[in-house]
This record gives structure tokens, sequence and C-alpha cells, in this order.
């Protein structure tokens, strides 16, 4: 993510490292573990678990900023399409949702 690189932990932590392995940013992965990597958009990062959630996180302190439950398990990271996100649940299907 730019410069830094997001790593999550066996204890349910998502870190940001600096390219000197200096911690910038830590906090919990709140919904439990994730169903892919991250989206980086301009305003932030987007997380998916694979309970059904994506939240969108700021990228310069780690704050949860926004939540959508899609009330499905997710298989798949987030991806951009037009001006909404697309991910695939665990059946196989593919949802279109509005970026929380």
């Amino acid at each position: 993510m730019g410069d830094l690189l997001l790593i999550t932990t066996a204890d349910e932590k998502l870190l940001a490292l600096s390219a000197t392995g200096q911690v910038k940013w830590q906090g919990p992965l709140q919904h439990g573990p994730l169903a892919g990597p991250p989206l980086v958009l301009a305003d932030g990062i987007l997380l998916t678990y694979r309970k059904g959630i994506i939240e969108r996180r700021s990228a310069t302190d780690g704050k949860p900023l926004a939540t959508l439950n899609v009330e499905q398990p997710l298989a798949t990271g987030p991806v951009t399409f037009m001006q909404h996100l697309v991910a695939t649940a665990t059946d196989g299907t593919v949802l279109v949702v509005d970026k929380p």
C-alpha cells in the first residue's frame, strides 16, 4: 500500500509496516479472518472478512471508517467495477455492492 506493507497476525491484528520495518499503525481485525487481499483506494483501504463484512479503514492510522454487511460469507477481496465493488461469496455468487 504505497510505501507501507499490510500484514495480519495470528492474534487477529492488522499491522502497517514501513520499508524500514517500523510499525506505523496497528489495529484489531474486529470481524475475524480476511477473505482476500485489501483494496487500496484514494481515501483508504477496503478489507473483506470471511463472515461477510466489507470494512473501509483510514490509510493514515488504520481506524475503521465504515462497514457494510453483505450477509453472505465472502471468499475474495474486493475489486472495483465502475463506482461499485465486486466480491465473490463462498458459494460462487458474484456480489456487486456500493462502497461502505
